[in-house]
């Protein structure tokens, strides 16, 4: 059960939407180089980074409301 006691987070933000922003358009630039199996690595990734930072801010949002209705 929840006692009341607060730990600090020790979640540190990797990448923020103006890196990957960046780092999609340097990709993009050189996508004529890339092999298909780099592009869809590229792809990949892309989609699960977007996809954890996501599900990352719909926990925040249910843990505040969690707090907020104690």
């Amino acid at each position: 059960p929840y006692t009341g006691i607060r730990y600090k987070s020790k979640e540190e933000p990797i990448w923020q939407n103006d890196d990957l922003q960046r780092f999609v358009n340097e990709k993009s630039i050189a996508k004529q180089e890339l092999s298909e199996k780099q592009y869809m690595g590229i792809v990949f990734a892309l989609i699960m980074v977007y996809s954890t930072l996501r599900f990352a801010e719909v926990h925040r949002s249910v843990v505040k409301d969690m707090k907020d209705s104690s």
